[in-house]
């Protein structure tokens, strides 16, 4: 097994995360203007280590840049050049990782705004691992 510090593991025959996280948010996002993608990379690495530190997600994956210009990209309607994936224990962490977020002040309040002040017109959609 290999792990990237965040906790995002290759499991071996079971398959990648299988049965760790039962919940996961998607985060589609484009960059505001002037704003470099080393910046966002950054600033999400440092916002999901604080999260992670404090319990409040499980892993997360890499920002990663869409592939718009492949047959097998079939979303016309979401323009969103960018995404970055948050994994959650299950469901109760997915909703206490939102009521901290509403209600947290420091370092993972100003590194959440950090990563919002450099991103625009996001989408956050949520998922459950179906067993």
């Amino acid at each position: 097994m290999t792990d990237d510090g965040l906790g995002m593991v290759e499991t071996g025959d079971k398959g990648f995360l299988e049965g760790q996280y039962k919940a996961q948010m998607v985060c589609r996002f484009d960059l505001k203007a002037g704003v470099e993608v080393g910046q966002v990379q950054t600033a999400l690495e440092s916002f999901a280590r604080d999260m992670s530190a404090r319990g409040l997600i499980a892993a997360a994956g890499p920002l990663c840049r869409r592939y718009a210009d492949t047959p097998m990209d079939t979303d016309p309607g979401t323009i969103r050049a960018y995404s970055a994936v948050f994994f959650f224990k299950d469901r109760n962490q997915l909703n206490e990782s939102y009521d901290g977020l509403k209600t947290m002040l420091g370092p993972v309040d100003e590194r959440h705004h950090g990563v919002l002040a450099l991103i625009e017109s996001p989408i956050f959609t949520c998922f459950e691992e179906i067993d």
